[in-house]
């Protein structure tokens, strides 16, 4: 079970990580190939890859699609609705759920600052 502690240091450690493209054994995202030409153009809105409208683009295309697959309209139900899927797919492939929505927040956070 994951602790509030081990969410806070994983967020933590995550973050710096993730900042600095480098890999970690305690690096919730696993192997990074980021690198330090990566890392220098951190504040480089360019060298960031896709920007917020297109990540909430990518959101919206997946959301609908989830909700087409059960005949229903996007509305905020459907976003708990995917959620509670995506735990359930998780569960059945082994992945630790908690741990990937903390990685989320980490990249959230990244992303808004």
């Amino acid at each position: 079970m994951t602790t509030e502690n081990d969410r806070d240091r994983a967020f933590n450690e995550g973050a710096q990580a993730y900042r600095k493209g480098v890999s970690s054994d305690d690096n919730p995202y696993g192997e990074s190939d980021l690198g330090e030409e990566w890392a220098a153009g951190w504040d480089d809105a360019e060298s960031q890859g896709p920007t917020n409208p297109d990540r909430v683009e990518a959101a919206t295309a997946a959301l609908e699609a989830h909700a087409a697959s059960k005949g229903e309209v996007v509305d905020e139900d459907n976003v708990g609705d995917l959620l509670a899927d995506l735990m359930h797919y998780c569960a059945e492939n082994g992945i630790d759920f908690a741990t990937k929505l903390t990685v989320a927040e980490v990249h959230f956070n990244c992303e808004t600052e």
